[in-house]
């Protein structure tokens, strides 16, 4: 018997998630990253190389079309990076709202010593897109081991349907809680993209360095100077806010373990969120 023989179409498939973006890589955070810059960059590399025969009849005619093509494909893909980073954020969201709706647990146990006494934590992670850095795992300190006393272990835990309801329960509430308050939305998305499909190409290309010109460097400024003023007031209010959770947590009555372990936690989603609204800043 051999595979063609059995109907294999009949049989049960467990359905994963595929988070691979298609768009979302090709430009990066910042100028100079992503794979059309890494392509680029390649590129060049490539045509600066030596010949490796002393004597090639077909080298300079095929090195003259590689610098020709490549400056086009450089022209092509500036002209194109707007597009490409709205369709990226928009396949993100996209991402996020399927990472949302049946999210996929998995819990480890981690053991942190407190005296003579040793706390087993539970630790859940979950696949989730950042919308700014494509970052793809949500991680949660859940409950501790003690705290079901009728369980032996943590994969008996993991079969109790209340328990699983729980986890699930918090990881959306936290992945919910991201998306709300992402500054870019639905609305603005779709506006940017009825903006660029209001432009034909040949306009865009005429009109590209006109707006250029006319830019004056005191807007230009200006409007450097209104970004750095807002990202300055959300690092601001961020470190008030994790050093009003660090101070809460030092004055809660759980045993020292713990509050070093919630205090870690702080700094790690503090650090998280100062990164998210530096990376936004230069969208």
């Amino acid at each position: 018997m051999a595979y063609r023989d059995i109907n294999l179409s009949n049989q049960p498939r467990a359905y994963k998630e595929n988070l691979v973006p298609v768009l979302s890589d090709l430009v990066g955070e910042t100028e100079g990253q992503g794979k059309i810059d890494n392509f680029i960059d390649d590129s060049m590399s490539n045509l600066k190389m030596p010949s490796n025969i002393k004597s090639d009849p077909n080298e300079l005619k095929f090195n003259s079309d590689h610098s020709k093509l490549l400056d086009l494909y450089k022209s092509e893909t500036s002209v194109s990076k707007r597009w490409l980073t709205i369709m990226g954020l928009i396949e993100r969201k996209i991402l996020q709202l399927r990472c949302y709706k049946n999210p996929t647990l998995a819990f480890s146990i981690q053991e942190q010593k407190s005296g003579d006494n040793i706390f087993r934590y539970i630790v859940i992670r979950a696949p989730f897109i950042d919308l700014y850095t494509g970052k793809k795992e949500i991680r949660r300190y859940h409950t501790k081991m003690e705290d079901y006393p009728k369980f032996n272990s943590l994969e008996e835990l993991k079969s109790d349907s209340v328990f699983l309801n729980e986890a699930v329960t918090e990881i959306k509430d936290i992945m919910a809680q991201q998306i709300k308050n992402e500054d870019i939305t639905l609305e603005y998305l779709e506006s940017q993209l009825r903006s660029l499909e209001e432009e034909t190409f040949e306009r865009y290309i005429r009109n590209r360095d006109e707006k250029l010109l006319l830019r004056s460097q005191e807007t230009a400024l200006k409007v450097k100077m209104e970004m750095e003023s807002k990202m300055n007031e959300e690092l601001e209010k961020e470190e008030l806010r994790y050093h009003q959770a660090v101070r809460v947590i030092k004055q809660s009555k759980d045993d020292a373990s713990f509050k070093e372990l919630l205090i870690r936690k702080a700094k790690d989603e503090h650090i998280s969120i100062m990164n998210r609204i530096k990376n936004k800043s230069k969208l």
